[in-house]
Order: structure tokens, then C-alpha cells, then sequence
């Protein structure tokens, strides 16, 4: 049970620190994707790739912006294991927490990176002392992008190399005798379903209240990706529920204007925090990044036919009644009521 959320909910903190990220590194989502495949218990890796991308962020800068920036880079690096790293893993507990899991769960997601030779996050945490979850999980996590990247002899020489360092020896051996079923079938991506059909018995079920208090969760992981965007989708449901009730519309309604005022902004992850802080106008391409937005709001919730219809509500937050607004240009003859309620709000809150 802790194994199969904790490959789910691994990176729940993630948006804690996209802002400071951000603002050092320029493109976060790009640089997650290549730290990924280095070893970041090794500054010789770490320290290229960071550099790299401190660069990217500041391309067109004369040799002295260059140089204050690479300074400030250097020395908010520093701070890599004493903010960035638990505040992701703080974040992450206190929305496990709130999500009802147990306490074995949430000392997992503390140790998001820990290490088994101890020089992870936090630091002396080694060996038995991290959370049998996480042992699986790191290895699992890395196994997959290598992988993915290479083919399943690349993956065996990560697993061999990292072994006893990284890797908690006994689970990289019971991986090296059994990669090759491990990895059958890995051509193709499962399906969301498929994902739900390995949960463990008993299997979690969530109620109407308990969905609500899921909803205000996922609100909150969306919030923070910028620091002005803190309580915002808290603000925009409670308004749009009482516009709704105002109207007289349904209790069906009222609760769909309520749920998609805290799920309209889920979207906002797919999008670099460099976006959204950037000080100034945003380019054309930028504009089209943050438009996309809404896209992956109603596509994040359509991957499950029971919040499909909340979803699309969801989505048309941006949209105006003129057919300006975004993603899809819709008039007020193809949005709902709700869904116009829920504009508003968002602009309103």
C-alpha cells in the first residue's frame, strides 16, 4: 500500500520551490527532467548541469550580468539540502497529511531523498532507517528513466553502479535477477486504469466530504507553484459557490461550481514558474505556454470519466462570453452557466 502511493504522490511538494528554481535556473520542468538522470549525490554531476542551465536563463547578458549571475546560482546551490530539498518533503507531508494517509506514508514522502549510503536528504538517514517505500521507489523511479532512455542493459549499469550507495544492495539484486520481466511489455505506456487496477486491497474510497477536502488539497499543490497565486483557487471556489446559489441553480451545480473553483488552475504545473513570474510582458511563445494551461486542466481530470464533466467546467474558466478569452475562443451560446460563473469568479477572486 505505502509502495503504490508513494510512487503516486512522490513528488506532491514538487511546486514548493518552482519559484526559487525558477528564478535561478530559468526553465524548471527542463531541469527536473535532466537531473533526473544524474546521480545528485555527486557534485561533479551536479554542479555542470546546474551551471548549464544558469547560462540558458541568462542567454544575452553582458559578462557582468553573466558573472553575478553564476555567483548567485553558486551560492543558492548551497541551500539545496537546507530549504530546497526538505521543503519540498515538508510540503509534501502536510498535503499526505491532509489527504488522510498514515504515518508511515508521510515519514516516506520526508524521505523522498534519502539515500541508502546516508548523504541524502536528511542527512545521517541511511540504510534501514529509510522507509522501505522509498527504498523501492528511488530504485524503481530511476530504473524506469533509464530505461526509458536507454534499454534495460542501460538501466542494469545504473542499478550496478549506484549499488550500495543510492540503492539499498538486497533491491538492486532482486532487480538485476529480474529485469528482464520487469521490464516486459514497458514499450507501451499503461493507462491510467491499468495504474488503478494494482492498487492494494483494501482499495481507498472517498466520500463526498472527503472528495471536497481532495479537491482543497490539489488546490493548494497548484497554488503555490507562484507566490501570487497563494489561496487563489480557495477564493475563486467560495465565490463562485455562493454566485451559484445566488442564481438559484442546482445543488448539483453549486457543488460543480465549488469543486471547479479549486481544480481550475491544476493545470498551472505543466507550466514553467518562469512563465508565470517572469516580470514584464511575456513573448508570444510564453503567452502560448500559459494558454495551454486550461488544456491540461480538463485533460488531467478527463483521463477519469468520473470528473470528465468537472474537468471541462473547469477549463472554461478563462474563456469570455465575446470569445476572447482561452483555450478554446468559446462564446457564450457554447459555455454553460456554471462554467460562466466560474470565469468570473476567477477574476473576481
Amino acid at each position: 500500500h505505502d509502495v503504490y502511493y508513494q510512487t503516486l504522490l512522490r513528488f506532491i511538494g514538487c511546486n514548493a520551490e518552482t519559484y526559487w528554481m525558477a528564478a535561478i535556473v530559468g526553465n524548471e520542468l527542463a531541469v527536473r527532467a535532466e537531473f533526473a538522470t544524474i546521480d545528485a549525490g555527486k557534485p561533479q554531476q551536479v554542479l555542470p548541469l546546474a551551471l548549464r542551465f544558469i547560462r540558458q536563463a541568462n542567454a544575452g547578458a553582458s559578462p557582468l550580468e553573466m558573472a553575478g549571475a553564476m555567483l548567485r546560482g553558486m551560492i543558492s546551490l548551497g541551500k539545496l539540502e537546507t530549504e530546497f530539498f526538505p521543503g519540498h518533503c515538508e510540503i509534501a507531508e502536510r498535503l499526505a497529511e491532509r489527504l488522510g494517509f498514515g504515518p508511515e506514508l508521510v515519514r516516506g514522502l520526508g524521505q523522498l531523498y534519502a539515500r541508502w549510503d546516508g548523504k541524502g536528504v536528511p542527512k545521517g538517514v541511511q540504510g534501514e532507517a529509510v522507509a522501505p517505500a522509498v527504498r523501492v521507489v528511488t530504485l524503481a523511479q530511476d530504473m524506469v528513466t533509464f530505461h526509458r532512455l536507454g534499454d534495460t542493459e542501460a538501466a542494469i549499469k545504473v542499478a550496478r553502479e549506484r549499488r550500495g550507495s543510492q540503492y539499498d544492495p538486497r533491491l538492486v539484486d532482486v532487480f538485476l535477477r529480474h529485469a528482464e520481466t520487469l521490464f516486459a511489455g514497458f514499450a507501451h505506456e499503461p493507462g491510467w486504469q491499468a495504474v488503478l487496477d494494482l492498487e492494494p486491497a483494501p482499495r481507498e474510497s472517498l466520500d463526498d466530504a472527503a472528495f471536497d477536502n481532495a479537491c482543497a488539497v490539489l488546490a493548494d499543490f497548484a497554488d503555490i507553484k507562484c507566490p501570487y497565486t497563494l489561496t487563489h483557487s480557495p477564493r475563486v471556489s467560495t465565490l463562485a459557490e455562493s454566485a451559484a446559489r445566488s442564481l438559484g441553480m442546482s445543488g448539483a451545480d453549486i457543488a460543480l461550481a465549488r469543486r471547479a473553483g479549486l481544480l481550475h488552475d491544476v493545470g498551472r504545473t505543466g507550466v514553467s514558474a518562469g512563465v508565470w513570474s517572469k516580470p514584464g510582458t511575456l513573448t508570444e511563445r510564453e503567452w502560448e505556454k500559459a494558454r495551454l494551461h486550461a488544456y491540461y486542466t480538463e485533460r488531467i481530470l478527463a483521463r477519469f470519466p468520473a470528473l470528465a464533466t468537472l474537468g471541462r467546467v473547469a477549463s472554461f474558466a478563462h474563456e469570455r462570453v465575446d470569445g476572447t478569452g482561452y483555450f478554446r475562443s468559446a462564446t457564450r451560446d457554447a459555455t454553460l452557466p456554471v462554467a460562466r460563473v466560474l470565469a468570473a469568479a476567477d477574476v473576481v477572486a
